[in-house]
């Protein structure tokens, strides 16, 4: 009969966050500012999409331009999350 291994010794049952405890804090804060910059090159784009959509007409422009409207909103609320002190983000 197979033994059914053990949820503490597999490593599929770690957290999700046991890779940034292994981080220390500089490694941490570098893959931050790498985010930050992602989120805001992000948020120009899909601005700059905005505008020229904006500009143009048709059907594809429209939906182009509902879905970078989308995308802002969504970057803007992860580089909001972002720039939040991590003493908050450790209550959650």
């Amino acid at each position: 009969m197979p033994t059914i291994p053990d949820r503490k010794s597999d490593n599929r049952a770690q957290k999700p966050s046991a890779h940034h405890s292994r981080l220390n804090k500089k490694e941490r804060r570098l893959h931050l500012e790498e985010k930050k910059q992602v989120a805001k090159i992000g948020m120009t784009l899909s601005m700059g999409a905005l505008v020229a959509t904006g500009l143009m007409r048709g059907r594809g422009a429209k939906l182009l331009h509902l879905w970078s409207g989308i995308a802002l909103i969504g970057l803007s609320a992860w580089h909001y999350h972002l720039y939040q002190p991590e003493a908050y983000n450790n209550k959650k």
